[in-house]
């Protein structure tokens, strides 16, 4: 039996997976070929690819029918496939996105039909000059929009079709995935707009490596020297792992011999070993105060078996050297927080260093940070007319900092 071709408006639904298609090849081996697949006119396959292959690969002669070439191409393949396929409003959007341009053309195709008996210029003016809702009239109007059309008929989105037409222009190697149901088309931006950023970041990183400067560097909390009693103010970001703990209390040692009498040291904390940070710093700082940095966006959730949390704020605990301060501003124990991530993964918000800044020093004061990620606290400092220093063990993390301070573009 030779092997026939499939029409290409059969392809605008997605062939079965390798689970489903055993499953349904075996249901045909079992009680045999029920519904005939049907055939263009030119003797190509119009619908039943897949009992067409199972048909071949069981030995089992298959039964033809012909379309009658009557109506819409598009919208019989479409009747015959839709509603008995189990397909998400992703999967819709790219048949819809794969009908639209047939539709537009099947539009064109009946307007020019429509229009080709009527050559004569009376004809022509008689058409455009006449009010009622004849058939005629009708026929002239434009069409509705071919994207809008191809939604409703298939029942998704239309801006999801939208999108998928983005996806296929700027990533058509991810069509697949959607086509086949392994992910929703928000699952395919999401990881775009991921891979976008990261390679943001590489290049920030690449070039950030190129700058010398002479205010961030590699080092770890462990081995970070500075002179003493020589810095005004430290807000960092710590890690928040268990196995984090004994870095807090490093950098209380730090504080304890950098910081000037009566100066600041303000840590973002996690809230899971709280007590234990707050053990660990209070060995060689004062406890002052806590100030809630509110994320009206977080959508994380932190599972602390057996209670459960909607993780919506982030502590920042404020820890004092003996001494009476030189600069102690009034600030607010709330910050609402902006969500940026473009440098680093654990990257913060830019209002609260900058409210803590301003709260604890006057210019020209000296701000540190020995885990400076992607370098918020610094870049808050360089706005406010600070000076900075900035520290992290991780040398991409400093190159981010370097080229979000210095770099020119």
């Amino acid at each position: 039996m030779a092997e026939l071709e499939i029409h290409p408006t059969s392809n605008i639904f997605p062939l079965m997976d390798n689970k489903e298609y055993e499953t349904f090849k075996a249901d045909i081996a079992s009680i045999g070929l029920l519904q005939p697949i049907c055939l263009h006119p030119d003797g190509r396959i119009l619908d039943g690819r897949n009992r067409y292959k199972a048909c071949l690969e069981l030995g089992i002669e298959p039964r033809f029918e012909t379309w009658n070439a009557q109506g819409s191409l598009v919208m019989f393949v479409i009747s015959m496939n839709l509603h008995r396929r189990h397909l998400n409003s992703s999967q819709k959007a790219v048949i819809a996105m794969e009908i639209e341009p047939i539709l537009a053309q099947e539009a064109k195709e009946r307007q020019r039909q429509a229009g080709g008996d009527k050559k004569s210029e009376t004809a022509k003016k008689e058409r455009q000059t006449k009010a009622t809702k004849s058939v005629k009239q009708k026929i002239a109007e434009p069409m509705p929009q071919a994207r809008d059309q191809a939604a409703k008929i298939v029942g998704t989105n239309k801006q999801y079709v939208s999108d998928v037409k983005k996806i296929k222009e700027t990533a058509p190697e991810k069509i697949a995935d959607i086509s086949s149901g392994e992910k929703t088309i928000s699952q395919v931006k999401q990881e775009m707009k991921k891979e976008e950023k990261e390679c943001k970041r590489q290049e920030a990183i690449e070039k950030g490596k190129l700058l010398t400067n002479d205010t961030v560097f590699v080092q770890s909390i462990e081995k970070l020297s500075l002179e003493k009693e020589s810095v005004d103010l430290i807000i960092t970001d710590p890690p928040y792992a268990d196995k984090d703990v004994k870095t807090y209390e490093a950098l209380a040692q730090v504080a304890n011999e950098c910081l000037k009498p009566g100066s600041f040291c303000c840590c973002y904390t996690g809230k899971l070993r709280l007590p234990d940070v707050l053990i660990a710093m209070t060995k060689h700082l004062q406890y002052v105060w806590c100030i809630a940095v509110f994320h009206p966006f977080s959508k994380e959730k932190h599972l602390g078996s057996p209670y459960q949390f909607a993780e919506n704020w982030r502590p920042v605990l404020v820890f004092k050297k003996d001494g009476k301060p030189a600069i102690c501003n009034f600030q607010q124990d709330v910050v609402r927080a902006e969500r940026n991530k473009d440098f680093h993964d654990w990257q913060q918000d830019l209002q609260t260093p900058s409210q803590l800044i301003e709260a604890y020093t006057d210019p020209e004061g000296l701000v540190v940070d020995p885990f400076c990620g992607g370098g918020t606290t610094l870049v808050a400092a360089k706005r406010l007319g600070r000076r900075w220093l900035g520290f992290d063990a991780s040398e991409e993390s400093v190159a981010l900092s370097k080229q979000r301070l210095y770099g020119t573009d």
